[in-house]
Order: C-alpha cells, then structure tokens, then sequence
C-alpha cells in the first residue's frame, strides 16, 4: 500500500479478499500509511468503504490491515479513526432507502466500530466537530450510543461559545428528539448551552414542540437569560462564512409553529399545552418578554389563560397592587400553584427528600446542616426558584 498510490487503496484491495490483501502487504507491493494525517491508510480505506454500496463492505479487509500494523488513529486528533468513521457512518446509514438495507448498514458499522474498539479505538475529547460522543449522538442509533459509552470513556462537549456553527452535545442530542438519546448525554455529563443564540439548549427544545424535551432540559438547568421588562428577546446567529445577525425570538410562537400541522389538539387540548409551557418557561427562569405576553393575550385562549398570563406578568415585574385584595388572592394563588410546579420539577430532577433520608440516616445531624450537605452534593443543574418569596 505505497503512499503514492493511497487514493486506490479500497479500489484496489476491494477487488480480492483479505487473504491476497495479506499476501501484497507481506510481498511490500504495499506500504502501510501509518501518519496521523488523512492519508493514513486505515482511516483512507474505512471512509472510502462507507461511501460505497453495502455489497462491497469487507470488515475483514480492515481487520487484516489492523492485524498488520495499520494504525488506528487516537486521541483528540482531527483523524482520530473512530470519530471519522462516526461521521461517515452516519451518512453511510441514512442513505439506504429499504428497511433491509437500514438494518444492513447498522450491522456493518457497528461491526466495524466494535473492530476499532477491540483494536484500541478511542475518543476526541474536545470541544467542536470531531467530538466522538457528539457524533456518536448525531448518529441518532441507540446501539451505537450504547456502544460507544459503555466501551469507551466519552467526554461531552459543552462549549458556551457563541462564535462558530458547531453545536455542543447536549444540543445535539435535542436535534434528535429522542428523549432517550437526551437522557444518556445527560447521564454522562452533557450540560445546555445557556448564550443568548440560536444554539441555546433550552431555546432548542421549545422548537421540538415536545414539552417532555423542554422539562427534560430545564432539569439539567436549560434557561434562556432575559429581564422580563425587556420588550423582546434578541438572539445572535452566526451564518457560513462568518457573518452574524440578530433576530427577535418569541417562544410561544416558535413553539406553536413547530407543531403546526402535526398537533391535533382541541382549544381545550392547546390551552393545557401554552399552559405548562408558560409554567415550564416560569421555572427555567427564562421570564417573559413584553413581546411574548402580548402575543399569548392575540392567541384567543380563553379569558382564564390570558388572566393567568397577565398575572404571571405581573408577579415577574413587581407590578401586582398591593391594594387590591382580589389582584393579591390571585398573585397568592399564582404563587403556590408555581411553587407546586416548581416543587414537583426540583423533586423528579434531584431526587431529594431520597437523598436527604439517606443523609440523615448516615449522619445524626440537624436538618438544616443536612439541606447544606445535600447543596454541596448536587450537581443536577437545576436552580430552585421560590415563589412564595418571589
């Protein structure tokens, strides 16, 4: 496998069997590339295989070549071979039409993955593009997420950073809707992105139009930083070539444009839906934009709903009277209601009053050094907001 005649490896060797590949290795009419460059003749011969058509996939082809000295790429290289041969399998997969091919394909790059691992396979651990727990998410296949964490260690990339188009894992992982794909990044380790652009996590799962997805966030602790008095919510986005824009960004719109066409729901079914989104988006912290209030009273949800918005309002701006006995019943009431929605959401994500049996079992000390003990240990992300207090 000369350098020189690299671009022909697959081509070439496709055309026998493992066994003559061996024989051209052994005679030296080949020389193995073994640099870290994308010439490595491992990492040539793996993407020129996903991009062909299943019958021509050969695992034994690379197995031989690993058994004689081909190097398999590791690290936080930028051909490190498994996040490479992550990146084309995802193509390689979702260009086969049939049922039978899908399964096909899947079987092969999972065999071919185990084959790297086996062979000492490991991860890019940083940030960006070739992350290989992102692209291991990206794939969107449960098998081969599994078979990635529970093989190899994986590090999450959970970059804040504002000024490229890569998205962080945790992101990725929302892409997919796969409440499940999103529950494994979570698991181990993956955190919302928080900046005030178009990559945010939580502004990601509200476009979902799945409010499993949104709580799902907000438990780890996705918010959209804004001062509810602010008349609307100003995102940057980045385009190719590196130009920026700053658009404005609704969140009830953007959830209701995300599920039109799909939802079937009665004005009944869609007052429950705003409902828990505006409760969700209360207990985030994300607040409300005079732009986003305005919109939810335009909605024509019921004289109930748009009484509730205009409350929470209220209550998020200070603005309530405090001579009014009827407005203050309300705002009192609002308070408990978000404190139960509150409550229920810091329980189900922190496991709490479990946690806090456990301590004071292991520890004979009073409850308040306990509450402290269990601040100390938490690292859930979630922030409790204590309407009574509010």
């Amino acid at each position: 496998m000369s350098h020189q005649n690299n671009g022909h490896v697959y081509y070439e060797i496709c055309k026998g069997t493992s066994r003559s590949l061996k024989k051209k290795i052994l005679s030296g009419e080949f020389c193995i590339n073994n640099g870290d460059g994308k010439n490595n003749s491992l990492n040539w011969t793996i993407r020129t295989m996903l991009s062909d058509n299943l019958c021509t996939f050969n695992l034994e082809i690379i197995r031989t070549l690993i058994e004689h000295g081909a190097k398999i790429i590791n690290g936080n290289n930028n051909n490190n071979s498994l996040s490479m041969t992550l990146k084309y399998g995802k193509i390689y997969c979702t260009q086969r039409r049939s049922d039978d091919d899908l399964n096909q394909a899947e079987e092969n790059l999972i065999n071919l993955i185990q084959l790297l691992i086996n062979g000492g396979g490991d991860s890019n651990t940083l940030s960006g593009p070739l992350n290989t727990f992102t692209l291991a998410i990206q794939t969107t296949n449960l098998k081969i997420i599994n078979l990635i964490i529970t093989q190899i260690e994986v590090v999450p990339d959970n970059t804040n950073d504002t000024n490229t188009l890569e998205q962080n894992t945790l992101s990725c992982a929302v892409l997919t809707k796969n409440i499940e794909i999103i529950k494994i990044a979570s698991k181990h380790g993956a955190k919302p992105c928080k900046s005030n652009t178009w990559k945010n996590t939580f502004y990601k799962a509200i476009k979902t139009g799945d409010l499993m997805i949104v709580r799902e966030i907000l438990m780890v602790g996705g918010y959209i930083n804004c001062t509810s008095l602010t008349q609307s919510r100003s995102f940057s986005t980045i385009v190719y070539g590196g130009g920026q824009y700053t658009n404005n960004v609704n969140l009830f719109e953007e959830y209701k444009f995300s599920t039109y066409g799909s939802s079937k729901d009665t004005l009944e079914g869609s007052i429950n839906k705003m409902n828990e989104l505006l409760d969700l988006i209360l207990c985030s912290n994300s607040k409300l934009t005079q732009q986003e209030v305005a919109y939810l009273l335009k909605i024509s949800l019921g004289k109930k709903f748009c009484s509730k918005v205009l409350d929470c309002n209220a209550l998020l701006n200070a603005t309530y009277s405090l001579t009014n006995e009827a407005e203050q019943a309300r705002i009192q009431k609002l308070k408990l209601y978000l404190k139960s929605v509150m409550d229920g959401l810091f329980e189900k994500a922190t496991n709490k009053k479990c946690k806090l049996h456990e301590i004071e079992i292991a520890t004979p000390i009073p409850l308040c050094c306990i509450d402290i003990i269990f601040e100390y240990q938490r690292d859930d992300g979630i922030e409790y907001i204590n309407w009574l207090k509010y």
